[in-house]
């Protein structure tokens, strides 16, 4: 340990360093550099997801904003528009003007090109029909005969993404049928309750023959 004394008026100040503390420093940046220089290598593999995976190893570790091009970039490859996205605009919002402006116009023209690969998909249903929209343009309305009114078997699930239980239609498809994009965000609005008095009595009519 070294210390620095120095005098002022009514008061003493020591002044001290440890040199432990500035191993400790040097230590974790010489181990986020390994994770970078290993997810370099592996880019060069092509082995992509561990290379992610090392990159953000490097990036929690101190690295620097540098890391989220790499990251971002790691994700073009592997069409992952959306974390691709994520991760350039990160890049520059932390790189701010330390970044060439070359390098930025680059990077903001990649972001446009990952933005054209991604699509915004919602479903407004009533009880009269649905209405399926792709980047906030119909592309598909159909009525709804039937639906569910209070109730669902105690073996179905909620998925996202995947269908776990029993398939709409075996011609159609076969489950688990997994989405193999990018779901980026998922919202679900609930709107009033739509029963009519005549539904309500059918409902607690179903519900009192079922405790028989």
């Amino acid at each position: 340990m070294r210390c620095a004394l120095g005098a002022v008026p009514l008061s003493i100040v020591l002044v001290c360093t440890t040199p432990s503390a500035t191993l400790a420093q040097t230590s974790q940046k010489a181990e986020a550099r390994r994770h970078y220089e290993s997810g370099l290598s592996l880019v060069k593999s092509k082995t992509y997801g561990e290379a992610i995976a090392e990159f953000n190893q490097a990036y929690d570790m101190g690295h620097g904003f540098a890391v989220q091009y790499d990251i971002g970039r790691a994700y073009v490859a592997i069409d992952e528009p959306v974390l691709a996205i994520k991760a350039m605009r990160k890049y520059l919002v932390e790189g701010g003007k330390r970044i060439a402006s070359s390098r930025r116009k680059q990077v903001v023209a990649e972001i446009a090109k990952q933005e054209r690969l991604v699509v915004s998909v919602s479903v407004h249903a009533e009880l009269d029909g649905a209405v399926l929209k792709v980047d906030g343009a119909a592309v598909r309305t159909e009525t709804i005969p039937h639906t569910i009114p209070f109730t669902m078997p105690f073996g179905e699930t909620f998925d996202v993404g995947v269908d776990t239980r029993t398939g709409v239609n075996d011609a159609d498809y076969h489950v688990p049928f997994r989405f193999t994009g990018t779901i980026d965000k998922l919202t679900i609005k609930l709107g009033p309750e739509q029963f009519t008095p005549a539904d309500r009595q059918k409902a607690a009519a179903a519900k009192a023959k079922a405790r028989d």
